[in-house]
């Protein structure tokens, strides 16, 4: 025992003279460095190991430091680097002082995979795991490694090294997983002839994923979909619940297995699985169950749930691109005691990735109206996001009730995190419209004719609802590659397409030329009304995709269907139905003119006569 604690002390004071000699007092004074900038450039880790190579007299104040930094592995380096971006001030390391007390501090958490990967020899590996015991908080659980013998401990030691990727273990779990690993390869071969069910060999299990409808990944059954969709940079564990108490915490290996102790009585447990984010913060995880079988089997079942959500239209239920999404601590005795600054954003670990948007926060909504954060468990949370066009969507004004989980809710304008990932979908609503009651915005032909029963087109209404509507002041315009900037109709569609009135297709064209569509005018009409969807009367509406739309404009009074009791939403809309749908929609009642245009092709006697007379120009 005394050349144990010897062993301790000398590896103590040797981390201690690496420290020293990388870090003097004197290095800590407030220098400025012209290479010091070169810090506050890098974006991702490759970037920041190039840049602490180069500058490597800004970073260390002595060669000794450098010498010692060049023989870390590579995921030491990249852990390294990643701190020196994450943690870099807002307005960048203003001076050498910065730079390495953040660089020092990294070097102080990640000091035990330092060592742990720079283990040469069993020995000096079981004397890091002894020192490592005595912690207070220890990085590894060595509850089955102190059930071995010296010599059993020895030959897992020399696993552990043996085993230890090129590049270095990227965090304790894996190393956890590797020592879990080699127990049970030892207790396995230790003696095969006892066989009853109350042996002490530990039980090797399977992780099986559920993939869920719409989830991003695609492989059933396998713990791939869920390192597909979180990314192999990030580590998983599974803590166990009994009776209402949080259990045992089990590592979960990169293959999906993971290992149990024989005394675990068979039946079947919830679980979270945790996400270990590469920074080593712990985030919430998915819930799941682990079985148990009277014969020592184990599985551990997950339903994988996306960590995401879609932001739609209010009216169209289309996803919303471009939106930008911002969570933020909210205002509760939770966070309080927890430290946090209530309406502060969130700061979260970077899941390099983590789909749509690498766990940013703030992000971009995706083409698809995708965003999708992994947050910190038992937090409360709200959400803002902002999009030109339409009203600000603020979470704390939600009014929905939805338990998620046995520990997460969404409930009075509070988004509550537990133990497991919440999904939060919303809808975002257009800005008013003002509206005026005069006429005289739709042009006829120079043979004075209206043509009223000719389709009209897209590039046609955009021009009309540009003249009506008052200008939007909305920034974003969209550019369409079937619309040239000589088109004639180029400033009215970008105007509206800007403002939501009227949307593009999904395969980022506009079809300027095309007739527009009763159901797509349907759409427009909800759009600007800001119509609560309806069910419809139609029987060949169902299941369309304007079927709410086409309802709320019915119900609304702004369209309706033929003798024949059909909609015809496919079919293209006529020049006079879409003065008559305009003036309804607008509330435009007026005739500009004293005195009847007249048209040749529509007498006094035509079903939308009125209608046209109140939108000549």
């Amino acid at each position: 025992m005394n050349n144990i604690k010897y062993l301790q002390k000398r590896l103590i004071m040797i981390i201690a003279m690496i420290v020293i000699l990388i870090f003097p007092a004197s290095a800590f004074a407030n220098q400025i460095d012209s290479n010091l900038n070169q810090f506050n450039l890098p974006t991702d880790k490759a970037a920041m190991e190039s840049t602490m190579e180069t500058y490597r007299t800004t970073l260390f104040y002595v060669t000794a430091g450098y010498d010692d930094y060049s023989t870390f592995s590579k995921m030491d380096k990249d852990f390294l680097a990643h701190w020196l971006i994450a943690n870099r001030p807002t307005t960048g390391y203003s001076s050498i002082k910065d730079l390495r007390d953040t660089f020092a501090i990294g070097m102080t958490q990640r000091s035990f995979m330092i060592n742990l990967n720079s283990a040469a020899d069993s020995f000096a590996l079981w004397t890091l795991l002894v020192g490592d015991e005595d912690q207070e908080q220890p990085h590894i659980n060595y509850d089955l490694y102190n059930t071995l013998t010296e010599e059993e401990q020895d030959s897992v030691c020399q696993q552990l090294i043996t085993n230890k990727p090129i590049s270095g273990y990227g965090t304790a779990l894996d190393a956890q997983y590797q020592l879990d690993q080699a127990i049970a390869l030892i207790k396995r071969s230790e003696d095969t002839s006892r066989s009853s069910p109350q042996n002490s060999n530990p039980i090797v299990g399977q992780v099986i994923v559920n993939t869920l409808s719409g989830t991003a990944a695609a492989e059933s059954n396998s713990p791939a979909a869920l390192s597909k969709m979180l990314g192999s940079d990030v580590s998983l564990t599974a803590r166990v619940l009994t009776a209402g108490r949080e259990g045992s915490v089990l590592t979960i290996g990169p293959d999906g297995q993971f290992i149990i102790g024989s005394n675990v009585a068979a039946g079947q447990y919830p679980v979270v699985i945790h996400v270990t984010a590469p920074n080593g913060q712990q985030l919430a995880g998915q819930p799941g169950t682990l079985t148990v079988n009277s014969n020592g089997a184990a599985s551990m079942e997950i339903d994988l749930i996306d960590p995401y959500g879609v932001i739609t239209d209010h009216v169209t239920k289309q996803p919303i691109p471009d939106v930008d999404a911002q969570l933020y601590w909210a205002d509760t005795e939770l966070n309080r005691s927890e430290g946090r600054t209530p309406d502060t954003l969130v700061t979260l670990p970077e899941l390099p990735s983590f789909a749509p948007n690498q766990n940013h926060n703030p992000q971009i909504s995706t083409t698809d109206g995708r965003y999708g954060w992994m947050v910190f468990p038992d937090g409360d949370y709200y959400v803002i996001a902002q999009r030109d066009g339409y009203q600000t969507y603020d979470s704390r004004k939600d009014e929905r009730d939805e338990q998620q989980g046995d520990t997460s809710y969404i409930r009075n304008g509070l988004i509550h995190v537990g133990q497991t990932i919440v999904e939060l979908n919303f809808d975002m609503i257009n800005n008013p419209i003002e509206t005026s009651s005069t006429g005289g915005y739709m042009d006829g032909y120079p043979d004075d004719t209206f043509r009223p029963d000719h389709p009209i087109t897209r590039a046609e209404l955009a021009s009309i609802l540009s003249r009506i509507l008052p200008s939007t002041g909305v920034e974003h315009k969209k550019d369409y590659p079937d619309v040239a900037s000589t088109h004639w109709a180029m400033e009215a569609i970008q105007e509206m397409t800007g403002h939501q009135v009227i949307e593009g297709y999904s395969d980022g064209t506009f079809h300027p030329d095309s007739p527009i569509t009763r159901a797509e005018m349907a759409s427009i009409a909800s759009r600007v009304k800001h119509l609560e969807t309806k069910q419809t009367t139609f029987s060949d509406t169902t299941n369309h995709w304007a079927e709410a739309s086409i309802g709320a404009a019915q119900a609304a009074g702004l369209m309706s269907g033929y003798p024949d009791g059909m909609f015809h939403p496919d079919q293209s809309l006529t020049r006079a139905e879409a003065v008559t749908i305009v003036n309804r929609m607008m509330g435009i009642t007026d005739s500009p003119h004293s005195v009847p245009v007249i048209w040749k092709d529509v007498p006094s006697t035509y079903w939308a006569y009125e209608q046209i007379q109140i939108a000549s120009r």
